[in-house]
């Protein structure tokens, strides 16, 4: 994955706030280019609400509106503008709860694609995710930055390049320490789209269900039939009924 490097560091000198990395993505900014970071680490470890600080601290109209749960959601404000240059949005990791596959599919089948459209656009990204393994290597290869969200308000920070033969390293360039929430605003929007995004896959998991009962319950039914024509083997017989006492536990 990454041949991590170790500068010296000393504990005590380093600024633990997150106002020397804004400067640095401030310059990297106003050259012209934009940035791709990657937050990892546990759950419920404070990373939305960090890639929140981040981005606000950095784009004044970043607000929940720009906070995506899939790769593939990012597509349309790219196309219509809504992300211009110097914007900046968050992919969370909370499509991965939501709906596992998707979250995995759109970020390893549409991250290239997305990643060169956001440089050409000059619109940063910022990824959050439980684990560096769910994210593909072009991803890995394409971000400028490595965030590793060790607790609430404490982080550590790497920045990735790449060798002359494509190896990539990550080199610790400081910590995050007491690292403050985002703006109240951006929170209350921010856990009510998470909590309407949750009640809307719920809602699709239940039809989805449903759905499949009545399938089943459809293909019980003709089986169910055919038994009471006697149409088949004794031995078959004993198969369909036992399929038929399983349809009913599925379907109960």
């Amino acid at each position: 994955m990454f041949c991590r490097k170790e500068p010296e560091l000393e504990e005590d000198e380093e600024d633990t706030t997150t106002d020397w990395f804004i400067r640095q993505l401030e310059n990297r900014l106003k050259s012209g280019r934009n940035f791709v970071a990657v937050i990892h680490g546990q759950t419920r470890t404070g990373k939305s609400w960090l890639g929140g600080k981040i981005c606000e601290q950095l784009d004044s109209n970043f607000s929940a509106n720009h906070v995506y749960w899939f790769m593939d959601e990012v597509y349309e404000p790219l196309l219509t503008g809504e992300l211009i240059e110097g914007s900046f949005a968050m992919i969370d990791e909370v499509g991965a709860s939501l709906d596992n596959r998707r979250f995995m599919s759109s970020i390893n089948v549409h991250a290239s694609h997305v990643l060169e459209t956001f440089g050409m656009k000059k619109v940063s990204l910022i990824l959050t995710v439980p684990s560096l393994k769910m994210v593909d290597p072009n991803v890995r290869r394409l971000m400028h930055c490595l965030i590793f969200q060790r607790d609430r308000g404490m982080a550590r920070i790497y920045r990735i390049d790449m060798g002359y033969d494509g190896t990539t390293y990550a080199f610790r360039i400081g910590k995050f320490e007491g690292v403050q929430k985002p703006s109240d605003a951006f929170c209350v929007a921010y856990e009510k789209k998470k909590r309407e995004a949750f009640d809307e896959v719920l809602r699709k998991a239940i039809e989805e269900t449903l759905r499949a009962k009545g399938n089943v319950q459809e293909v019980a039914d003709q089986v169910k039939e055919r038994l009471e024509r006697d149409e088949w083997t004794p031995e078959e017989q004993h198969n369909m009924e036992d399929m038929l006492r399983s349809v009913r536990d599925v379907t109960q």
